[in-house]
């Protein structure tokens, strides 16, 4: 009983902590993920155990889009927004709405994930007032709001009652307020894995669901903003930020899972860093062994960048010519800007490339999207003298 409470209070802080990382909850995250510093005006015109079972099974690690590739997947998040309120009076009954349009289990697991996200609103006024709010599954259906664990007990109450296998997930999370190296407390975060299509899943529905900023007085104000980000999430990108309890849940191969050091140990990596497509085996092995102690700053965007030819590390050596390339069909400009200096790659179709010797200083890798004016920066290097990295 002390552990649950002392569970739903901390699950409670880390919603304020942890609802950005991504979506972090937090005034300074938010303001570094989706002001996506700098704007820069234009230079130039202005039944098994599950343990066994884990060890038995071979799992994809392709990024999340990826493994949904060819759902009708947005319009299963409209169908889900527009849900009438007549079919929300009891787990069962919206349940049976949400399953009309799903073909599959992706589907199915897609449409509860979307309307979770979409409905249930971080409970503010508990978290301001000191207390925990509703954490029931049924709780939180009539309540209409939640911290991470009645998130993630509707989602599984959902999944479950639309013929999915669904559990709860307890562990370790890093959000605001977070230093590399710092050591855990007391699990402060509650998931989700589901069974899709014989493999076990990772979701975070908290996390999805949108973001909060930090008034003055300390008070926490989130904002719905749906984040699609969480849902089938790479198993070697979610282990940057959540650690189970139960480490068989990391859904890693023996070999690769990680204790609580090596967690505290791995280097701090946003979300928005996966989503532009480094190459997520290479970039957890690095972090993992060491060899890489810092990676590039990353800031979200509003548009889909695909990394092709790009360092991953934070420091890069201006001894070097690095062969830069980046594809994006919303792109109408991708720029270098080296200490105030702005460098246009070539286009030629989607992708964009430039061969480039940086001076030492900073370096980050800007792009104009469509109509827009200002150029919105997505990666942030440091430039050392002398190096040979």
């Amino acid at each position: 009983m002390i552990r649950e409470v002392l569970l739903k209070g901390i699950c409670l802080i880390m919603m304020f902590l942890v609802i950005q990382i991504q979506y972090s909850c937090s005034d300074t995250m938010i303001m570094e993920e989706n002001d996506n510093t700098p704007k820069v005006t234009d230079a130039f015109a202005a039944q098994k155990t599950m343990s066994d079972e884990l060890r038995e099974e071979t799992y994809d690690y392709e990024y999340h889009t990826n493994i949904t590739q060819g759902n009708s997947l947005d319009d299963l998040d409209r169908y889900a927004a527009e849900t009438p309120d007549e079919y929300t009076e009891s787990i069962e009954k919206l349940a049976k709405y949400l399953m009309i349009p799903a073909e599959n289990e992706i589907h199915k697991a897609r449409v509860i994930f979307s309307w979770v996200a979409q409905h249930i609103s971080y409970d503010d006024e508990a978290y301001n007032k000191g207390e925990y709010g509703a954490t029931t599954a049924e709780g939180v259906l009539k309540a209409k709001k939640a911290v991470c664990e009645g998130y993630s007990n509707l989602f599984s109450s959902l999944c479950n009652a639309s013929g999915l296998t669904a559990r709860k997930v307890v562990g370790y999370s890093k959000g605001y307020g977070y230093i590399p190296g710092q050591k855990m407390g007391e699990s402060d975060h509650a998931w989700n894995v589901v069974r899709i299509n014989e493999k076990w899943r990772l979701f975070d529905v908290t996390w999805a669901s949108g973001s909060a900023n930090t008034s003055r007085e300390g008070n926490i104000k989130s904002t719905n903003n749906f984040d699609d980000y969480w849902f089938i999430v790479n198993p070697r990108e979610f282990i940057f930020t959540h650690l189970p309890e139960q480490s068989s849940w990391q859904l890693l191969p023996l070999a690769e899972r990680l204790n609580i050091t090596q967690f505290e140990n791995l280097p701090y990596i946003r979300s928005s860093f996966f989503k532009i497509w480094f190459n997520t085996k290479y970039i957890y092995d690095n972090a993992k062994s060491g060899r890489t102690k810092q990676f590039a700053i990353s800031y979200a965007i509003d548009y889909p960048v695909k990394i092709t030819k790009m360092p991953s590390s934070l420091e890069i050596a201006d001894s070097k010519i690095y062969n830069l390339e980046i594809e994006s069909s919303d792109a109408s400009e991708v720029v270098v800007i080296n200490n105030g200096k702005f460098i246009p790659f070539t286009k030629n179709g989607n992708i964009y490339t430039l061969k480039y010797k940086p001076k030492a200083g900073t370096l980050h890798i800007s792009a104009r999207f469509r109509d827009e004016v200002e150029y919105s920066t997505f990666l942030k290097y440091k430039v050392l003298k002398g190096q040979n990295i």
